[in-house]
């Protein structure tokens, strides 16, 4: 099965490069080689997620989340993509069951303040990204926390 991590990586390291077309194609390859890799199936919703393509990220997510029912990540990005069609209920249960899943996952708690912050829950907000910088997250994290943080002080000066 090393053939499958070889094209996993390799689409990872295309997106990265923004190689949208040959990433989702070693994701594809993946899921062909072993249609029970739930990492496959979530790297590809993910590439569809960020190209805009939320409801075809869905079934891509929750079939990971089938395959692998702890898989904290695909449910994050689940959330993310009902969020971003408005099904801010389904978003929301899937965000509570990636932190639920993983207490660790500390991008599950900025895409929780980012609710709340789209509704003007601004303290709830505020309280989870601190709680996201008092908990080391890596520098990506860490970038968009601020970043919703100073969204957050803009709120409270309107």
């Amino acid at each position: 099965m090393r053939s499958i991590r070889v094209y996993l990586n390799r689409g990872i390291a295309y997106d990265a490069l923004g190689d949208m077309e040959r990433a989702l194609a070693d994701f594809e390859q993946a899921i062909r080689l072993c249609p029970k890799r739930a990492e496959a199936y979530n790297n590809r919703g993910y590439l569809r997620y960020k190209q805009g393509q939320y409801e075809q990220a869905i079934p891509d997510f929750t079939r990971a989340i089938e395959l692998n029912p702890d898989y904290a990540q695909a449910y994050c990005s689940r959330g993310s993509a009902y969020g971003m069609l408005g099904r801010h209920e389904h978003a929301m249960a899937d965000i509570e069951k990636a932190i639920e899943i993983d207490p660790d996952f500390l991008l599950a708690y900025v895409n929780r303040a980012a609710y709340y912050l789209n509704f003007d829950r601004i303290g709830e907000a505020e309280e989870e990204l601190k709680y996201v910088l008092d908990h080391e997250p890596d520098d990506a994290t860490r970038e968009l926390t601020e970043q919703y943080l100073a969204m957050c002080h803009e709120k409270n000066k309107e």
